[in-house]
This record gives C-alpha cells, structure tokens and sequence, in this order.
C-alpha cells in the first residue's frame, strides 16, 4: 500500500516511465524498487484506473488518472490519520508506563507525515537497523544466545552517536 501511495504521488508530480519511478523511490524514499516489483505494480494500478499507460517507442509512460487522484488523497488522509492515532497511542503508553521520550517519538512519527524520506539519506538505513534489531529480539534463542554481544553493540552505537556533534 505504501509503494502504490509514492508511485502515486510521483506520478502526480508528471509522467514517468517506470525506469523514472524506480529513481524516483530511490531518491525519495530509500526504496531500490527492482522491475520485478514495479512493473506489477503499476499494471495492478493501471487495471484499477488509477493510472494510464502511453507508449512511445520502447518506453512506456504512466501518468495519473483523476480516480488516481482521488485515491493518493485517500491514501494521504489515511496516512495522516494513522499518524495521529498513532502520536495519540504514544502519549497514552506515556501516561501509563512512564514513558520519558513521549514527545520525540511524536515528533519522529510527524516526521514521517511530512516526508516520505523522513531521515534523509539514511532512512532506509534506518529502517534496515530496526528491522533488524527486531528479528533478533524477538527471536528468544538468538536473544539468549547474544544478549551480551548485542548490549555491547547497542551501548557502543548509542555512545557513538551520543558524541555526534
């Protein structure tokens, strides 16, 4: 859903080739979209109606229909309330749990409504680590295994980064 919603905006934007969405993801999201992904993609958008097909020569360009329209701006009110159902559930986790860092989370969730790059150039960098850090958490014998190694990775990141000026 994420990626129809950036084609989609991309392609508000002007007519593109999918050659020109796939820099366009990489540019403004991280995302390298391989052919494999967008050229299924973008027929699932044109058989929907969302987008149109217009070949010249070789190339073949999409462009934005007016029901695409309408859908990237579904899509965008959808996104924004995700977003603040999302700062909402964070103040209450706040509330009840003690969470001191309620108001950064925020803010990292607002910056993700503003953006589809959030953190700039290393946002896919970011979201690598996470999922990462994630599939190693919450594999308990990885957990139990590594606990020390992944602490000491963590702690030593966390001071590094801490010296960033």
């Amino acid at each position: 859903m994420y990626l129809n919603f950036v084609v989609l905006k991309a392609l508000s934007e002007g007519q593109k080739s999918g050659y020109d969405l796939m820099k366009y993801l990489d540019e403004h999201s991280g995302w390298k979209v391989s052919p494999g992904s967008i050229y299924p993609l973008l027929n699932s958008l044109l058989l929907h109606g969302d987008v149109t097909q217009k070949i010249s020569g070789r190339k073949k360009f999409y462009s934005i229909t007016p029901k695409g329209k309408i859908t990237l701006l579904e899509s965008k009110k959808l996104k924004e309330k995700m977003i603040n159902e999302a700062k909402s559930n964070i103040k209450v986790m706040s509330d009840l749990c003690g969470f001191k860092d309620a108001d950064l989370m925020s803010d990292m969730i607002s910056r993700f409504g503003n953006s589809d790059k959030p953190f700039g150039d290393l946002t896919f960098d970011m979201m690598n680590l996470r999922e990462t850090l994630f599939k190693v958490v919450l594999d308990k014998q990885k957990l139990i295994k590594n606990k020390i190694k992944i602490r000491k990775i963590l702690i030593d990141s966390t001071t590094k980064l801490s010296k960033i000026k």
